[in-house]
């Protein structure tokens, strides 16, 4: 006869955790070989060693290069950031492709990639490097709906909410303090992107508000990318633009804007006494060529010349 516990037919165990996740896989392989390729090159800090990576200057996005807004998120120059993420996208990353399917899951990670780092480059001029955002926001997915996918609740256990939390809080402090610099609008715009996102698709209760607020999230990000008036970097980037696409009108307000928010530059005062010069407005030309020759006499008195006369000088204007 057989024994009691014999008798009963056990369940299959819970194979999910075995469940391949190839798109995870490949995220991770590509970091690390772009991690690799960066720290053999020998000129780490040029742009254009940069740029053959994916990590491009915010002058190229706000041009257009908006696939940047994603494949910066694949760049990691320290080896301890890159070990880092790469730890919870496999970790956290793995549990959500299993549970969405690779398809699902490549358009979510798509679109994590490209808000975090639109919010990013929207308050610093930089689309920063690593999958910070992404990371960020499959917590805030997981997070707000483990109650329903017990896969997420499994995986994200409170300690792991709270270590996020605290990393968080911790890299605010330091980039405030002045003692790094991180990347802490990707970081809170992937958490509540994940978190609106969850309350949309698993959660529901709140669906229609999720939803516009995703639309909302992801517009401005989206709007960031071309226009960026409040930040320096791109006021006077935008005057360059104008002011070769002869709106000068329009690059000398540009110029002047960028000033009032701080932009002390030769060259914006410079380019400002040619956009007055070019308008035919030779008073504020002059009054451009004053403001130069307060940081710069040499280049400002031979601006003068060239634009006024041999005889000009803005130490004894006519």
């Amino acid at each position: 006869m057989l024994h009691p516990s014999l008798k009963k037919v056990l369940p299959r165990p819970e194979s999910g955790a075995r469940t391949p996740a190839p798109l995870t896989l490949l995220i991770c392989v590509i970091a690390v070989v772009i991690t690799i390729g960066i720290n053999a090159e020998s000129a780490q800090s040029s742009w254009d060693q940069m740029a053959k990576w994916g990590y491009l200057p915010a002058e190229r996005v706000w041009d257009g290069a908006l696939w940047a807004l994603v494949t910066s998120t694949f760049v990691h120059i320290a080896v301890w950031h890159l070990v880092f993420n790469l730890y919870w996208m496999w970790h956290l990353g793995g549990a959500v492709e299993r549970e969405l399917g690779s398809a699902k899951y490549l358009v979510l990670v798509l679109v994590l990639a490209f808000v975090s780092s639109a919010y990013q480059l929207a308050v610093s001029s930089d689309t920063g490097v690593g999958a910070s955002g992404i990371v960020y926001g499959l917590l805030g997915l997981m997070w707000r709906s483990k109650e329903q996918v017990p896969r997420y609740a499994a995986v994200l256990g409170p300690e792991t909410a709270a270590l996020f939390i605290i990393w968080l809080v911790a890299c605010l402090v330091a980039t405030y303090a002045g003692f790094a610099n991180i990347g802490n609008a990707a970081h809170i715009a992937g958490l509540s992107l994940g978190v609106f996102i969850a309350e949309w698709r698993i959660r529901g209760r709140y669906r229609r508000l999720a939803g516009a607020t995703i639309g909302l999230l992801s517009g401005l990000g989206l709007l960031a990318t071309f226009s960026n008036p409040w930040s320096v970097e791109w006021l006077e980037h935008f005057a360059v633009k104008m002011h070769k696409a002869r709106e000068y009108q329009v690059a000398a307000v540009t110029y002047e804007r960028s000033l009032s928010f701080g932009s002390d530059s030769t060259w914006v005062l410079h380019n400002l006494a040619l956009a007055y010069y070019s308008m035919g407005d030779s008073t504020r030309c002059v009054e451009a060529l004053i403001r130069l020759r307060a940081k710069a006499p040499a280049k400002a008195d031979s601006l003068g010349r060239h634009l006024l006369g041999v005889g000009f000088s803005t130490a004894g204007t006519p």
